[in-house]
């Protein structure tokens, strides 16, 4: 399993930022919240009584989506971060997006963590139904 690493996620934030707008602050690469930003690079990977507290793929990218967005973890562009995030976890690990991954419905799963309306293993539902791993 190829997980992300801290720049990797950084990067995705200043080119996310860059890109479609908004404001990167290289003195402290964007970050607003290290607590939660340290827990987003261990938690797809925590282990509790043995047991993988998110033992699917999707769950695992699913984290990286909604702890992004939902804890603030940069001062700009979590939403397109946390989303990225998750998708490139899952394009490392051999899955490619079907074509029902649409620019409205990637909006709409950004939104709707960011409200609150879905946690991890709805957006983990979401990502299972518009990813697959090519034959």
């Amino acid at each position: 399993m190829r997980y992300l690493t801290r720049q990797e996620i950084i990067e995705i934030n200043r080119r996310m930022t860059l890109e479609f707008g908004g404001h990167f602050s290289f003195s402290n690469n964007n970050i607003q919240n290290l607590n939660s930003f340290e827990y987003v690079l261990e938690a797809p990977k925590l282990v509790l009584f043995k047991a993988e507290a998110y033992p699917a793929i999707f769950q695992k990218a699913a984290v990286y989506c909604f702890f992004i967005i939902k804890d603030h973890i940069f001062n700009d562009g979590n939403k397109r971060t946390g989303i990225e995030s998750a998708f490139l976890f899952l394009e490392y690990n051999g899955y490619a997006t079907k074509e029902s991954l649409t620019k409205e419905r990637i909006i709409n799963l950004a939104l709707s963590v960011e409200d609150g309306k879905l946690v991890v293993d709805e957006i983990a539902v979401f990502l299972s139904q518009h990813f697959e791993k090519p034959n």
